[in-house]
């Protein structure tokens, strides 16, 4: 990035503006989506209140989006120049998009799309509890990678509510954290998941009074 951001200066330029393109010019940057991208994840970073900017939509041609495709060798490089943060759900959700379009992917590295997989197999399996829990996001990315749709199980809202993004949490369906196997796990919006008997531990917990 050409633009170095303090928290101080970011926080005070974050205050007097109402979309983050505002707050890149006030700091002498470039708005591009790359830059607001860039912005974003050190605003959550540093965890500076931004409830008042305006979400700007970064829009993606279909001929942008084929431009991109061309230039990179995986979902992961395209997300990325496109300028959205990389995790799962976005290239999922990007991948679905170029899948409905009939972009061309054989160029793709194949190595990078194994991996992933073969690392997602490893998670959606029946572990041990002397293992530890699995972070929830891997388990996310490993869902989505496997074709979960990437909906709530209940209500099936998707990751986007009244305009914004919404994160969709793992739900355990039997409550045993160590068990993830793929027809034992589910998305769920945070809404939903709160009222499952098995939220934080609530079952184990009732189990054990």
């Amino acid at each position: 990035m050409g633009t170095r951001y303090t928290r101080e200066g970011l926080a005070g330029a974050v205050a007097g503006a109402r979309r983050v393109s505002e707050v890149i010019t006030a700091l002498g940057g470039e708005v591009t989506d790359g830059s607001r991208a860039y912005a974003w994840r050190l605003i959550r970073a540093w965890g500076i209140d931004a409830t008042h900017l305006e979400r700007e939509g970064m829009r993606h041609t279909e001929e942008r989006l084929r431009k991109t495709v061309a230039a990179s060798v995986s979902i992961n490089e395209t997300v990325r120049r496109l300028g959205i943060d990389p995790v799962g759900g976005n290239q999922a959700h990007i991948g679905r998009r170029i899948a409905r379009l009939g972009i061309p992917t054989t160029h793709f590295t194949v190595s990078g799309r194994r991996s992933r997989r073969s690392a997602g197999r490893d998670l959606l399996v029946l572990d041990s509890p002397d293992r530890g829990r699995r972070p929830p996001g891997r388990l996310r990315t490993a869902l989505l990678a496997a074709g979960v749709p990437e909906e709530c199980g209940m209500c099936g809202v998707g990751p986007v509510w009244c305009g914004k993004a919404l994160r969709l949490e793992v739900d355990h369906v039997s409550g045993d954290w160590w068990d993830n196997r793929p027809e034992n796990l589910r998305l769920l919006c945070p809404n939903c998941h709160a009222t499952t008997d098995t939220y934080r531990g609530r079952k184990r917990a009732a189990v054990a009074r």
